[in-house]
């Protein structure tokens, strides 16, 4: 923590200054907001000039003004740095980290937020006497702090930073800080199973938030009390909680921050309805369980839908009604697969978190190491994949073939529902057969060991030709093929690369004559290939999303697919040691281009 050196906030400011700062210290958010936009451009000096834009950025944030506020908080802290004045002003350039750490944390971007909290930390003051932004400031680092490690689930570490936050809130006695704290020390307690500790930190966090008297975070740890009374198997507390949460929902259900508050309520409705199973009240069970889907529905919490949806599921196989069964099961497979993307990205950032705690040659040990166990991971993943994969299509095989062979052994059923049910039926199943496919496809792209071989890429594009004829055919496409090299490759993924890119280019093609152009050029060693059509084209927002696992952006009845062709396409690239992009406007057709180096590019 920074030596003190003197009471950055004690300085002679000009009135407006040091109402709208008193404003804000009352926590009058409003008037203090429309203070600091009067007197903004009336600063008289450099310190009156940051003040004044620490102050709107903080007013903002507490108007969940997310955008305004990170603007004014990087304005601030780029004057400090441009001034030259970071030793001068060191507690208002930490506030500035602080605050820009919150608001990442508010996007989800927790790294980034770790990042600038270590930063914040760096830069505290700590008077004889603090005041109390200075308390504040230094309360809400460590907490948030402790929040981040808590998350990735450093459970000792978040203790000690919520420990020592604790210790100044307590002297700073602030409701709001106070009740915060202690109910992230309860889920703490609660990730280790010890619920009798977790408890006492609830229930001491209901004081203070029932002081502080803000009705969303009285439900919040209402619906974390009522989630240890349930794994303390207090079916009838659990519901006293619940209870709770819906009579004070009114009093906050307009708030700005409605997916937080949808995810509240789903938790409230899930735990009522477990509840109310384990007491045996089904019709009350069903109610409740609902509620919950309605509410996780609207939420971006992944795993949570997932225990939601699995619920459903379970439901409906009781009910005997599979369709809906096997509908919230594809649900489950689709929120998965977007999960199994973000776990690599999860334990980097593990790593990184981690790497701050010991010296160099520690952590180099600590690194080596847990890089192992991200290989380890990655191949366990690998195998999940494929087993599913595998797993999947064999049951869905033998559906097509009974449902076929119905059909041809049944040829006078007249066209009724029950023939458009099968019909659907076998649809569904040849839909969710190439899913499966597609996703072992990605698996056994990701292997290591892939033979690389010399192959003939005109050679190449005639097999590929020759396999999406009947498509080239039905949509009168005219595919224009140049001079293509000879490479190291696997020969394998390269026909599958190809044949996502020019089967997308004719889908997604409204001309009447679609037209597709593959090319390559030699730019110092590496090729660059082009596969160009006249189709409708992809707005330019959408550029990165689409190589992306799951990301479509047309709905089954404008095109049928499962997002997964370019995903492949990008694998299969990367596995080449090259890159992949497309050169698009909407409506103005497509051109991806990829690269592939002249020598073998072998495993990574």
């Amino acid at each position: 923590m920074a030596v003190y050196k003197q009471n950055q906030l004690i300085k002679s400011i000009s009135p407006g200054f040091c109402e709208a700062f008193d404003l804000l210290k009352q926590k009058r958010f409003k008037e203090s907001l429309q203070v600091a936009l009067v007197t903004i451009d009336s600063y008289q000096n450099q310190y009156e000039e940051l003040f004044a834009l620490w102050v709107l950025g903080r007013t903002y944030h507490e108007y969940l003004e997310h955008k305004k506020s990170t603007e004014y908080f990087s304005i601030c802290k780029t004057k400090i740095e441009h001034y030259k004045v970071i030793e001068k002003y060191s507690f208002l350039y930490g506030s500035c980290h602080l605050w820009l750490g919150l608001e990442e944390l508010v996007k989800g971007n927790r790294v980034e937020a770790f990042k600038l909290l270590l930063k914040a930390k760096k830069h505290h003051i700590i008077s004889p006497a603090p005041n109390w932004l200075e308390l504040e400031n230094t309360i809400l680092t460590y907490y948030c702090i402790g929040v981040i490690l808590y998350e990735f689930r450093y459970l000792e570490e978040s203790d000690e930073y919520c420990e020592f936050a604790l210790k100044f809130a307590e002297t700073y006695q602030n409701a709001e800080l106070l009740g915060r704290i202690l109910t992230t020390m309860g889920n703490i307690a609660k990730q280790r199973n010890t619920f009798d500790e977790a408890m006492g930190f609830y229930l001491k966090a209901l004081e203070y938030k029932q002081q502080d008297k803000d009705p969303l975070r009285i439900s919040v740890t209402h619906i974390n009390i009522a989630e240890v009374e349930f794994n303390k198997k207090n079916y009838e507390k659990v519901l006293f909680h619940t209870n709770l949460i819906y009579e004070l929902q009114s009093q906050y259900i307009n708030r700005k921050n409605q997916n937080f508050i949808n995810y509240l309520l789903a938790r409230s409705h899930y735990y009522s309805s477990a509840a109310h199973t384990k007491l045996g009240n089904t019709d009350k069970a069903w109610h409740f369980q609902l509620q919950a889907l309605d509410k996780a529905d609207k939420t971006n919490h992944k795993h949570f839908k997932i225990a939601i949806y699995q619920c459903m599921v379970n439901s409906y196989r009781e009910q005997g009604n599979y369709k809906e069964a096997y509908t919230y099961t594809q649900k489950i497979v689709d929120i998965q697969s977007t999960i199994l993307n973000n776990v690599t990205d999860k334990q980097i950032a593990d790593i990184r978190i981690n790497f701050h705690r010991t010296d160099k040659q520690e952590s180099l040990v600590c690194f080596t190491q847990q890089l192992e166990q991200l290989q380890s991971a990655n191949h366990q993943l690998e195998r999940f994949t494929s087993t599913i994969a595998h797993d999947i299509r064999s049951p869905l095989s033998s559906i097509i073939r009974y449902l076929g062979l119905f059909k041809r052994r049944n040829p006078d059923i007249p066209y009724d529902d029950a023939m458009e049910y099968i019909n659907s039926a076998i649809e569904v199943a040849k839909g969710s057969y190439k899913l499966a496919d597609n996703l072992l496809n990605i698996t056994n792209i990701n292997k290591k060991n892939t033979p690389f071989e010399t192959v003939d890429l005109n050679v190449i594009l005639e097999r590929v030709l020759l396999n999406l004829s009947h498509e080239i055919e039905d949509r009168n496409a005219c595919i224009k093929v140049g001079d293509l090299p000879t490479l190291e490759l696997s020969q394998g993924l390269i026909v599958q690369l190809f044949q996502n890119l020019i089967s997308n280019a004719i889908k997604y093609n409204d001309s009447s004559h679609p037209i597709v152009e593959i090319s390559a050029e030699n730019i110092d060693g590496t090729y660059c290939f082009s596969v160009r059509d006249n189709g409708i084209g992809i707005a330019q927002k959408y550029r990165e999303q689409i190589f992306q696992m799951m990301q479509r952006l047309h709905s089954d009845g404008e095109y049928e697919g499962h997002g997964l062709g370019l995903s492949i396409c990008a694998s299969v690239v990367k596995k080449h040691g090259g890159k992949i992009w497309i050169e698009s406007n909407k409506n103005k057709g497509s051109c991806f281009k990829f690269t592939i180096a002249t020598n073998k590019a072998g495993d990574e």
